[in-house]
């Protein structure tokens, strides 16, 4: 009996282990198959994202709402030396997020956790067309004393998380103000071309950038390097086709061609102000002259 006792222990110390085995592995496989589940679903949305994003890209002034299966945490970054945007999807708080590198798209946004959100695009055409910025919002925006073109384009654009007013008092409790007269949570000089976020300071050039520090502060200057890069590319490619223009007997080009050339210094230096000016002028001779574009 001794004996038969022993061997009953020892059976039952033996399926004690076998079990806690399995049910260790069990568990193990589980927890891993949640995440890789749950990576596989933030890889679609991020993708599903990019896909949404990309008509908008490719057109003028556009907008369109967003709603996700279900809340995420949305991280933007930006790398100006790869010339792209990075965007990173968690479902799970613990889990690693998956981040998703968009390429040729400038998408200007702050870093969000919601369900719900807000897309718009404009294009970047100082002098020409450089490209399409993509704006991508969650939270309510109280626009305070807008200029005339400002103020039409936000309400046609007919977004709920959108207040176009004249009286701060009446923007929505808990929305972001920003005003273009007086003071603000962020100011907008739209004659001196600058956003002021705290004791923060952003320069910009026209309507799609001053959206673009006011929506995506954080990436903000990292974006703007990258769209100068690519209109001094341009702008190389414009004094090419202006030769090329010459040669068949078009005089007029060559004025044009030294705007574009100051134009292009201006770029190099980073110089605002001359930005603007010589976008004007190649804007205003590009209609009088042999079109480059």
């Amino acid at each position: 009996m001794k004996t038969n006792a022993q061997a009953m222990s020892f059976t039952w110390i033996f399926a004690l282990i076998i079990g806690g085995a399995i049910l260790f592995m069990a568990i193990f496989f589980s927890g891993k198959l949640f995440e890789t589940s749950s990576y596989q679903t933030e890889a679609e949305l991020a993708r599903s994202l990019d896909i949404l994003i990309n008509p908008l890209s490719s057109q003028a002034s556009i907008s369109n709402m967003i709603s996700m299966p279900e809340k995420v945490q949305v991280n933007f970054s930006c790398d100006k030396n790869a010339d792209s945007d990075k965007i990173s999807l968690q479902i799970a708080k613990g889990k690693e997020p998956f981040t998703y590198v968009i390429n040729n798209k400038y998408i200007f946004a702050d870093d969000f956790n919601s369900k719900d959100f807000w897309v718009f695009s404009k294009p970047f055409e100082p002098a020409w067309r450089v490209d399409s910025l993509s704006y991508l919002i969650s939270k309510n925006y109280c626009f305070v004393n807008a200029p005339e073109g400002i103020k039409n384009e936000m309400i046609a654009f007919n977004s709920s998380f959108i207040q176009v007013i004249s009286d701060r008092t009446a923007c929505k409790a808990g929305s972001v103000n920003v005003c273009f007269s007086g003071a603000c949570d962020i100011n907008v000089d739209y004659d001196a071309k600058t956003v002021r976020i705290k004791s923060l300071t952003l320069s910009f050039i026209d309507d799609a950038t001053m959206y673009g520090a006011i929506f995506g502060s954080k990436n903000y200057n990292c974006n703007l390097e990258r769209l100068l890069n690519r209109m001094d590319f341009q702008a190389d490619v414009l004094l090419q086709k202006a030769d090329i223009i010459a040669a068949r007997g078009c005089s007029d080009v060559s004025s044009l061609k030294q705007e574009i050339a100051g134009l292009k210094a201006a770029i190099n230096s980073r110089d605002y102000n001359q930005i603007i000016a010589y976008s004007q002028k190649v804007n205003d001779m590009n209609k009088i002259s042999c079109s480059l574009y």
